[in-house]
C-alpha cells in the first residue's frame, strides 16, 4: 500500500521554537509529497506513463524543451532544472523561439518547481512573445523563471505572450527583465483574455513598455482573472519624447483590467510604478494625452478586490521634449487604481483594499491622484488609504486621501464605509488653481459620498472635500487618536467591526480590514521560570534523530529509546507530526493521563491551554505560568509503527520553517519569515556557485511563492 503524505507548514506567527525528532528512515530531505512503501520513504519518481491517461513527456534539457513545439496539445513535466550548461542551450536558450508562435499551445506544462535559468527571447519586432507565445485551454503551473531576458513588441510576458479560452496559468515565480516595443506588456502573462486565470504568481520581473504595462498581467480582458499573486519589480513607461495619442496605462500588478467580468483579486504590490521622461501628444487634437498609473492596477473596468500594496507610484512629465508645444500629460493616479471607470458603477468596484502607496506626480497638466485612485466612475467601498501624495510643478492639481476625483460624467461615481490617512505635500505653478480635500479633492454632481472618515493631524488638508457637490453623508474629520485602537470602533461606527474592521491595539493603530492578518503579541523572555518536558515513548523500535535549538546547547545525537526533550516555558512551540501512517499520536501528562490526542482520522481532541494551527497534523502552545505549575512533563507516545517526523522548531533554526510547505536555510527569510526577491535572489546565486543544492532552490522559490 502506498500513502501519500502532504507535509504542511505554517507562517510563523511569533518567535516560536522548534525542534526535530525524526526518525532515521526519513532523515533525507524532502519536498511536498513523499511516498511511504512499507517502512521505507522515497521521492516522488519522474517517468512517463501511460495507459488510459494521456502519456506526460519530461523535459530534461533545452532540446526537449524546444521539442514542444512538435506536439502543442501534450502534456509535459520539467523533470529537473535547465541552466547554461544543460544541453541544447546554445542552441535554444540564448535566443529562444516562443513555443506556440504559430498556432497555440493547448497542452499542460507542469515545471514541477524545477527552476529555468537564463531564458532569453530576443525577437523585438513580433508579437506574442514569452516561454509560450499563445496558449489556449492550456495549463502552465509550477514553473520558476530565473533571469529571464524577454523581449519582444507587444503582447509580451515572461511566461505567456497571449493567454486565451480556459487557460490557467499558476505557481509561478519568476524574475529578470521583459521589454515591449508596443502594448500589453506583463511581468508574466503579456495579455488574458475569455477565462483564463492567473493565480500564485509572484513576479520580481523588471517590466517596461510602451502602453498597457503590468507587473504580472499587462491587459486582462472579458471574464479573466488574477488571484492571489504579487508584484516586487519596478514597472516602467517612458516615452522618449514620441508623439502618441489618447491615454496610456500602467499598473503594479496589471495595465488595464479591461472588462466588467474581469477580475484582480487578494493581490500585492510592493513594485516600483514608474512613468519617466513622459511626453504624451495628440498631434492632431492638439490636446494633451493622459497617463494611467495605480500601484495595482492604471485602469480598472471591473472588479479591484482585498488587494494590498506598499509600493510607490512615481510619474514625471518632461515639457522640455517639445519646447514649441510645451505639452504635458493629463495623470491619472491612485494607490489602488489610476483611473476606476466603466459605464456602470455597480460593475466597476474597488473592494476591501488597503494602499499605503507613495504617490509622486510632477509637471503635470491637472494630475488627479488619491489614495486609492485618482478619478473614480465606478464604486469604492470598505477601503483605506494610508502613505503619501506628493505634487510637484501642477498646475490645477486635484488631490484626495482616497480619491482625487470623484465624477459623475460617465457613470456615478459612489464611495463608502472608507478612511484615509494620507499625508500631502502639493505645489503647484504660479497662480493655479487647487482642489485639495483630506476624502476627496473634488466630488461631482450626480455621485454619492457616505460614511468617509480622514486623519485631521495626518493630513494638512483643510477640508474633506474641495469641490462640494454630489450627495454626501456623515464625512468626518478625526484626530489620530480619535481614529486609531479602540476608539476607532466608537468614532467611526459607520465602518462594520462586527463582520468587515478589525480594531487593533497594543500599539493602537489605525483599523484593519478583517481579511488582513492580525498582529499577534510575541511572548517576553523571563515572564515565566522553569523547565517543561516532552517525553517520547516507544519509540525504540528504530534509532531516531534528534535535533535540539533550545538555548545555545544544541544536539546531533542518536537516542535508542525515550528521548526527553526539555522546553523552556514563556516560548511558543509547534508540534508537527509529519508522516503519520494513522496510527494515533498521544501527549499524556505524568501521571499517563492524556493531555493531547491525535485519533485514526488525524483530529486533535485538546484536553488543555493549547492552540491549534492546523487541524490535521499540527498543533501549537506557549507555555502559560498555569500550565507550567501543573505539569512537569508531556510524554509522547507514539504507535510503534508509526513513520514519521516528530517536530517543535523555531525560527531562531539554522534551517526554519518558511511559507511554501518547506524547511530552508535562515539566511533566506526576513525577519517576518517570508521570503523576498531578494532572498530568492541570493538563493539562486548560491546554487550557481554550488553552496546549495537544486532541492534547497526550489524550497526557497516554493518559500517566495507563497509569502506576502
Amino acid at each position: 500500500m502506498i500513502i501519500y503524505l502532504l507535509i504542511e507548514c505554517i507562517q510563523p506567527i511569533m518567535s516560536e521554537k522548534r525542534l526535530l525528532v525524526k526518525n532515521n528512515h526519513l532523515s533525507q530531505s524532502r519536498r511536498n509529497v513523499m511516498k511511504l512503501v512499507g517502512s521505507t520513504v522515497i521521492g516522488s519518481t519522474l517517468a512517463t506513463t501511460s495507459g488510459s491517461a494521456q502519456s506526460v513527456t519530461q523535459i530534461e534539457d533545452w532540446n526537449d524543451l524546444n521539442a514542444i513545439r512538435n506536439d502543442l496539445n501534450g502534456d509535459y513535466e520539467l523533470a529537473n532544472d535547465l541552466e547554461e550548461d544543460t544541453p541544447g542551450y546554445d542552441e535554444h536558450g540564448d535566443g529562444f523561439k516562443p513555443i506556440g508562435s504559430e498556432e497555440p499551445f493547448t497542452g499542460i506544462f507542469d515545471g514541477s518547481e524545477q527552476t529555468i535559468f537564463d531564458l532569453t527571447i530576443d525577437p523585438p519586432d513580433e508579437e506574442g512573445v514569452g516561454l509560450f507565445g499563445t496558449v489556449d485551454d492550456a495549463t502552465i503551473q509550477n514553473l520558476i523563471l530565473s533571469d529571464a531576458t524577454i523581449n519582444g513588441d507587444s503582447y509580451v510576458g515572461t511566461v505567456v505572450g497571449i493567454a486565451e479560452g480556459e487557460t490557467t496559468v499558476e505557481g509561478i515565480t519568476a524574475d529578470g527583465t521583459v521589454e515591449g516595443s508596443g502594448d500589453k506588456v506583463g511581468g508574466v502573462v503579456g495579455e488574458s483574455r475569455d477565462e483564463v486565470l492567473v493565480s500564485n504568481a509572484d513576479s520580481a520581473v523588471d517590466v517596461t513598455g510602451r502602453d498597457d504595462v503590468g507587473g504580472v498581467v499587462g491587459e486582462n480582458d472579458d471574464q479573466a482573472a488574477i488571484r492571489d499573486s504579487e508584484a516586487t519589480g519596478t514597472i516602467e513607461w517612458r516615452s522618449e519624447g514620441s508623439e502618441i495619442s489618447g491615454a496610456v496605462r500602467i499598473g503594479g500588478i496589471v495595465a488595464k483590467n479591461d472588462a466588467p467580468d474581469a477580475t484582480v483579486e487578494n493581490c500585492r504590490s510592493d513594485a516600483d510604478v514608474q512613468v519617466l521622461d513622459n511626453y504624451v501628444y495628440d498631434e492632431d487634437s492638439g490636446e494633451n494625452g493622459s497617463v494611467h498609473a495605480g500601484a495595482i492596477a492604471g485602469t480598472n473596468d471591473g472588479l479591484i478586490e482585498k488587494c494590498v500594496t506598499t509600493g510607490t507610484v512615481t510619474v514625471e512629465d518632461n515639457p522640455d521634449t517639445h519646447p514649441e508645444e510645451n505639452r504635458r500629460t493629463t495623470n491619472l493616479v491612485g494607490g489602488i487604481v489610476g483611473h476606476n471607470s466603466g459605464d456602470d458603477p455597480q460593475e466597476c468596484i474597488v473592494r476591501q483594499c488597503y494602499s499605503d502607496a507613495t504617490i509622486t506626480v510632477s509637471d503635470s497638466v491637472g494630475p488627479t491622484a488619491g489614495g486609492i485612485t485618482g478619478v473614480n466612475f465606478g464604486t469604492i467601498e470598505d477601503s483605506y488609504a494610508t502613505g503619501a501624495i506628493d505634487t510637484t510643478e501642477g498646475d490645477f492639481p486635484v488631490v484626495g486621501g482616497l480619491v482625487g476625483r470623484n465624477s459623475g460624467f460617465e457613470s456615478d461615481g459612489v464611495i463608502e464605509r472608507c478612511f484615509a490617512a494620507v499625508d500631502f505635500s502639493i505645489d503647484t505653478i504660479e497662480d493655479s488653481p487647487l482642489n485639495l480635500g483630506g476624502v476627496i479633492g473634488d466630488n461631482r454632481p450626480e455621485t454619492e459620498a457616505s460614511d468617509l472618515y480622514w486623519d485631521t493631524d495626518v493630513s494638512n488638508a483643510d477640508v474633506s472635500i474641495d469641490g462640494y457637490d454630489g450627495t454626501i453623508t456623515n464625512i468626518t474629520g478625526l484626530s489620530t487618536a480619535e481614529i486609531q485602537g479602540e476608539a476607532a470602533a466608537e468614532n467611526m461606527d459607520a465602518l462594520d467591526f462586527d463582520e468587515t474592521w478589525d480594531v487593533v491595539t497594543d500599539p493602537a493603530d489605525y483599523p484593519v480590514l478583517a481579511w488582513q492578518d492580525e498582529p499577534v503579541d510575541e511572548p517576553t523572555d523571563g515572564e515565566i521560570e522553569g523547565d517543561i518536558t516532552i517525553t517520547l515513548n516507544n519509540v525504540g523500535v528504530s534509532a531516531w534523530e534528534v535535533t535540539s535549538i533550545d538555548g545555545d546547547d544544541d544536539v546531533a545525537s542518536t537516542i535508542e529509546d525515550n528521548p526527553t526533550l526539555t522546553l523552556k516555558p514563556g516560548e511558543r512551540y509547534v508540534i508537527e507530526n509529519d508522516g503519520r501512517d494513522g496510527h494515533p499520536l498521544e501527549f499524556r501528562d505524568e501521571t499517563g493521563g492524556p493531555l493531547l490526542s491525535q485519533s485514526n482520522s488525524g483530529e486533535f481532541e485538546d484536553d488543555s491551554e493549547v492552540e491549534w494551527v492546523n487541524e490535521d497534523d499540527e498543533l501549537a502552545f506557549t507555555l502559560t505560568e498555569e500550565l507550567a505549575d501543573a505539569i512537569n512533563s508531556y510524554i509522547c507516545t507514539i504507535h510503534h509503527q508509526m513513520e514519521g517526523d516528530i517536530q517543535i522548531s523555531t525560527e531562531e533554526d539554522e534551517e526554519v520553517e518558511a511559507p511554501g510547505d518547506v524547511t530552508i536555510p535562515a539566511e533566506y527569510v526576513r525577519d517576518n519569515g517570508q521570503v523576498g526577491p531578494s532572498g530568492l535572489g541570493d538563493a539562486a546565486a548560491d546554487f550557481r556557485s554550488n553552496k546549495i543544492d537544486p532541492g534547497t532552490l526550489g524550497d526557497v522559490a516554493a518559500a517566495f511563492r507563497n509569502s506576502s
